[in-house]
């Protein structure tokens, strides 16, 4: 479970990573790029403070973990939706 937790929590900001950067190349999507970019960086911030929550046995783990989901789904749902609607 940990190490599958580990690979979907670092999975997602490099998503984030890899689409800010094609969003980039085209300036209509400028808020794209942004959000991508903003979103990677808030889940890897959360990911450094979860593993010291981890770590120390934190009660709060539990709710940056979730926090990083709500994140990171959200940009997932947010991107499928425009994606959803622009080949429609």
């Amino acid at each position: 479970h940990d190490m599958f937790g580990i690979v979907v929590f670092l999975s997602l900001p490099l998503a984030c990573f890899v689409l800010s950067r094609t969003f980039l190349k085209a300036p209509a999507n400028i808020g794209w790029f942004l959000y991508s970019l903003l979103t990677g960086l808030i889940l890897l911030v959360l990911f450094v403070y979860f593993g010291v929550a981890w770590e120390n046995d934190s009660p709060v783990g539990g709710l940056i973990q979730r926090t990083m989901l709500i994140v990171g789904l959200g940009w997932v749902f947010c991107l499928s939706i425009t994606l959803r609607r622009k080949l429609n």
